[in-house]
């Protein structure tokens, strides 16, 4: 991973993706680049300038705490789909391992 430019420790608690031309994003560039490629609707407002500044600066803090955020915020902010992804709502990481 640090041929990529980032360590082990940030993969694991970052979001790391690589695109089809073996460029590596990191943070809230792979995020903007999930969702523009997954062809999220809204996700144009993520490179709006205030909007792209406050995800830069929010990113850290939610990735790192992301296990601690209630489901209730989650299916708020994705719907049904996300939670569909867990059983019942509950994801399948063991809560100690979070």
């Amino acid at each position: 991973m640090a041929v990529a430019g980032f360590s082990r420790k940030d993969a694991m608690t970052y979001m790391c993706m690589q695109d089809s031309y073996g460029n590596w994003y990191t943070h809230m560039d792979a995020v903007r680049l999930l969702y523009r490629t997954g062809s999220v609707k809204w996700s144009p407002l993520l490179f709006l300038p205030v909007v792209k500044q406050l995800g830069d600066f929010a990113y850290p803090y939610v990735a790192r705490n992301r296990y601690r955020i209630p489901n209730w915020v989650t299916k708020l902010l994705y719907g049904k789909a996300l939670m569909q992804v867990c059983d019942n709502g509950v994801c399948k990481i063991a809560p100690d391992k979070r």
